[in-house]
């Protein structure tokens, strides 16, 4: 259960070569690598519940040949780059595809991956994610805790990715000063409006 950034579209969030039959790779977040997760070749590898996002090239990538099987569930890729894949797909390349979700998994602080590393509340989505609910409980190797030490099952499922969501936590305040966002002068003036700003669950923390 990781949480990886990387600027840019810059070298990979998870590599695994020839980690043994069996390895699995479980409950990660990865945002803005060149490639999310790459495995293989040299042998089977269970990837299940991880979310992927703004991977440059591909989310999930494996040059493993026929003679292995990797198995992809339940994961959740994203991306906004031009031309990047969800999965590599190339024939004679054995995987097992099961329930990918291609959506935009709302993250709720997406400004992290400019800073090249993740702060330790970066990478949780917002209630109304589709990663909230949909992951496998009978991933192999799946934690029982998520990132933040959380049971890593609150509702009727795990979430996708290295956090799990609370309904009974306090969630972060929605705000943006401007609705679009634009460039200012030196020394002009300019003015902040916060009457879209929102409390999800109604309580202030202080």
């Amino acid at each position: 259960r990781n949480v990886s950034a990387t600027a840019h579209g810059a070298g990979y969030g998870i590599n695994v070569v020839g980690a043994g039959s069996g390895c699995a790779i479980v409950n990660n977040t990865l945002v803005t690598q060149g490639y999310g997760i790459a495995v293989g070749p040299g042998s089977t590898f269970n990837v299940s519940n991880n979310l992927v996002v703004n991977s440059k090239y591909y989310g999930l990538y494996t040059p493993n040949t026929a003679s292995y099987t990797d198995h992809y569930r339940h994961n959740m890729v994203f991306s906004s780059f031009a031309g990047s894949q969800a999965v590599l797909t190339t024939s004679g390349w054995n995987t097992n595809l099961n329930n990918q979700l291609t959506v935009d998994p709302l993250i709720e602080d997406d400004d992290w991956q400019e800073l090249a590393f993740p702060r330790w509340w970066d990478g949780a989505v917002w209630q109304e994610s589709l990663a909230v609910n949909t992951g496998l409980a009978s991933a192999p190797s799946i934690p029982t805790v998520d990132i933040t030490g959380k049971p890593r099952v609150i509702g009727a499922n795990p979430d996708i990715g290295a956090f799990e969501f609370d309904p009974t936590a306090n969630r972060e305040p929605r705000a943006d000063a401007v609705t679009t966002p634009v460039l200012v002068p030196w020394n002009e003036p300019v003015t902040l409006n916060g009457s879209l700003a929102t409390d999800p669950d109604g309580t202030i923390q202080t």
